[in-house]
Protein backbone atom coordinates (compact mmCIF):
# COMPACT_ATOMS: atom_id res chain seq x y z
CA UNK A 1 0.00 0.00 0.00
CA UNK A 2 1.18 3.29 0.26
CA UNK A 3 1.49 6.21 -2.32
CA UNK A 4 2.99 5.81 -5.86
CA UNK A 5 5.35 8.15 -7.50
CA UNK A 6 4.68 7.02 -11.02
CA UNK A 7 1.14 6.61 -12.74
CA UNK A 8 -1.61 4.77 -10.78
CA UNK A 9 -4.45 3.07 -13.35
CA UNK A 10 -7.97 2.77 -11.43
CA UNK A 11 -9.97 1.05 -13.29
CA UNK A 12 -14.12 1.12 -11.99
CA UNK A 13 -16.54 -2.12 -12.59
CA UNK A 14 -20.40 -2.13 -12.11
CA UNK A 15 -22.63 -4.23 -13.03
CA UNK A 16 -25.10 -1.52 -14.05
CA UNK A 17 -23.65 1.74 -13.34
CA UNK A 18 -26.04 4.94 -13.82
CA UNK A 19 -25.09 6.99 -16.94
CA UNK A 20 -23.09 9.35 -17.26
CA UNK A 21 -19.89 6.92 -15.75
CA UNK A 22 -16.20 7.31 -14.75
CA UNK A 23 -14.33 4.33 -16.33
CA UNK A 24 -10.91 5.16 -15.38
CA UNK A 25 -8.94 7.29 -13.54
CA UNK A 26 -5.32 7.94 -13.91
CA UNK A 27 -3.04 9.20 -10.85
CA UNK A 28 0.36 10.74 -11.18
CA UNK A 29 1.78 12.10 -8.14
CA UNK A 30 4.28 14.67 -7.58
CA UNK A 31 5.44 14.86 -3.64
CA UNK A 32 8.30 17.00 -4.58
CA UNK A 33 5.74 19.63 -6.23
CA UNK A 34 3.32 18.54 -3.40
CA UNK A 35 0.55 17.82 -6.34
CA UNK A 36 -1.11 15.18 -7.79
CA UNK A 37 -3.09 14.90 -10.80
CA UNK A 38 -5.86 13.15 -11.65
CA UNK A 39 -7.36 12.12 -15.31
CA UNK A 40 -10.61 10.34 -15.63
CA UNK A 41 -12.50 8.91 -18.58
CA UNK A 42 -15.99 9.79 -18.41
CA UNK A 43 -18.89 7.93 -20.80
CA UNK A 44 -22.31 7.88 -21.36
CA UNK A 45 -24.55 6.20 -24.02
CA UNK A 46 -25.37 9.34 -26.21
CA UNK A 47 -26.08 12.54 -24.30
CA UNK A 48 -22.99 14.64 -23.88
CA UNK A 49 -20.81 14.46 -20.62
CA UNK A 50 -21.30 18.18 -19.09
CA UNK A 51 -18.26 17.76 -16.41
CA UNK A 52 -17.47 15.95 -13.07
CA UNK A 53 -16.21 16.43 -9.76
CA UNK A 54 -13.95 15.17 -7.32
CA UNK A 55 -15.94 14.77 -4.04
CA UNK A 56 -13.89 14.88 -0.61
CA UNK A 57 -15.70 14.05 1.98
CA UNK A 58 -15.93 12.39 5.36
CA UNK A 59 -18.73 10.25 7.62
CA UNK A 60 -20.42 12.30 10.28
CA UNK A 61 -22.63 10.62 12.08
CA UNK A 62 -23.19 7.55 9.78
CA UNK A 63 -24.01 9.73 6.94
CA UNK A 64 -21.96 11.04 4.02
CA UNK A 65 -20.81 14.95 4.45
CA UNK A 66 -19.18 16.41 1.29
CA UNK A 67 -16.08 18.80 2.41
CA UNK A 68 -15.39 20.13 -1.07
CA UNK A 69 -16.19 19.55 -4.51
CA UNK A 70 -13.64 20.31 -6.81
CA UNK A 71 -14.55 20.85 -10.26
CA UNK A 72 -12.30 18.78 -13.08
CA UNK A 73 -11.26 20.17 -16.50
CA UNK A 74 -11.94 18.83 -20.20
CA UNK A 75 -8.64 17.89 -21.30
CA UNK A 76 -10.10 18.76 -24.96
CA UNK A 77 -11.30 22.09 -24.04
CA UNK A 78 -14.72 21.54 -23.91
CA UNK A 79 -17.14 19.19 -22.35
CA UNK A 80 -19.04 18.37 -25.74
CA UNK A 81 -19.50 14.62 -26.53
CA UNK A 82 -20.73 11.60 -24.71
CA UNK A 83 -16.75 10.38 -24.28
CA UNK A 84 -14.56 12.93 -22.66
CA UNK A 85 -11.40 12.71 -20.62
CA UNK A 86 -11.07 15.13 -17.81
CA UNK A 87 -8.48 16.04 -15.61
CA UNK A 88 -8.23 18.11 -11.56
CA UNK A 89 -4.76 19.08 -9.93
CA UNK A 90 -4.81 18.41 -6.38
CA UNK A 91 -2.32 19.00 -3.43
CA UNK A 92 -0.97 16.65 -1.58
CA UNK A 93 -0.48 18.40 1.71
CA UNK A 94 -3.19 19.61 4.43
CA UNK A 95 -5.55 16.83 4.41
CA UNK A 96 -7.82 15.69 7.47
CA UNK A 97 -7.31 12.47 8.43
CA UNK A 98 -10.82 10.72 7.72
CA UNK A 99 -11.07 11.75 4.75
CA UNK A 100 -12.67 9.93 1.35
CA UNK A 101 -12.57 10.60 -2.42
CA UNK A 102 -14.53 9.54 -5.37
CA UNK A 103 -14.57 11.11 -8.72
CA UNK A 104 -18.96 11.79 -10.23
CA UNK A 105 -19.66 12.72 -13.83
CA UNK A 106 -23.00 14.09 -14.90
CA UNK A 107 -24.29 14.97 -18.41
CA UNK A 108 -25.39 18.20 -20.57
CA UNK A 109 -28.67 17.75 -18.72
CA UNK A 110 -27.39 17.80 -15.35
CA UNK A 111 -27.97 13.90 -14.25
CA UNK A 112 -25.31 12.89 -12.34
CA UNK A 113 -24.17 9.02 -12.23
CA UNK A 114 -22.53 6.41 -10.09
CA UNK A 115 -19.49 7.38 -8.44
CA UNK A 116 -16.25 5.79 -8.70
CA UNK A 117 -14.86 5.74 -4.84
CA UNK A 118 -10.63 6.30 -4.55
CA UNK A 119 -8.36 4.77 -2.22
CA UNK A 120 -6.56 7.37 -0.26
CA UNK A 121 -5.10 7.42 3.08
CA UNK A 122 -3.72 10.76 5.13
CA UNK A 123 -1.15 10.52 7.74
CA UNK A 124 -0.04 13.61 9.54
CA UNK A 125 -2.08 15.44 6.75
CA UNK A 126 -0.19 13.95 3.66
CA UNK A 127 -2.49 12.40 0.89
CA UNK A 128 -1.42 9.24 -0.37
CA UNK A 129 -2.88 6.95 -2.72
CA UNK A 130 -3.46 3.64 -2.02
CA UNK A 131 -2.74 1.57 -5.90
CA UNK A 132 -2.85 -2.01 -3.90
CA UNK A 133 -4.83 -4.17 -6.74
CA UNK A 134 -4.21 -1.55 -8.83
CA UNK A 135 -1.78 -2.00 -12.14
CA UNK A 136 0.76 0.74 -12.10
CA UNK A 137 3.14 1.41 -15.08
Amino acid sequence: MGGTEGPCFITCYESAPREPWVSRVTIKTSPIKGKARLTATLRSSGTPIGGADINIWRLENNEAKIIRAIPMKPLDGDFDSPAEEAYVDVGLWGWPDGIYMNISAYDANAQRGSALPIGISVMLGYIKFDCEEIRTE
